[in-house]
């Protein structure tokens, strides 16, 4: 008997933060990142550049600089973030 009180508790207990924690991790993940918190250079380092990164969103035009998905602001093409994520 004791054992099924124990594994209750541990049930309720963990769906309770789970029920916490998942509210966080969506906002999280929908809020952008300030360039300051990323580290962000408007040079690369080296061959790791903007423009070949998987959240980096090229402008409308043929020219100019681009948007992150994951990162506020205008993005250059041949900048440089601590997110780099090469596109596979």
């Amino acid at each position: 008997m004791r054992h099924s009180q124990g594994r209750r508790r541990f049930l309720r207990n963990g769906l309770f933060v789970a029920g916490l924690a998942i509210p966080v991790l969506l906002r999280a993940d929908m809020a952008k990142l300030t360039k300051a918190m990323v580290q962000y250079q408007d040079y690369p380092r080296g061959n790791e550049i903007c423009a070949q990164c998987l959240y980096y969103q090229p402008p409308a035009g043929s020219a100019g600089d681009g948007h992150c998905q994951r990162v506020l602001g205008r993005i250059a093409p041949k900048g440089y973030c601590l997110l780099y994520t090469p596109r596979a």
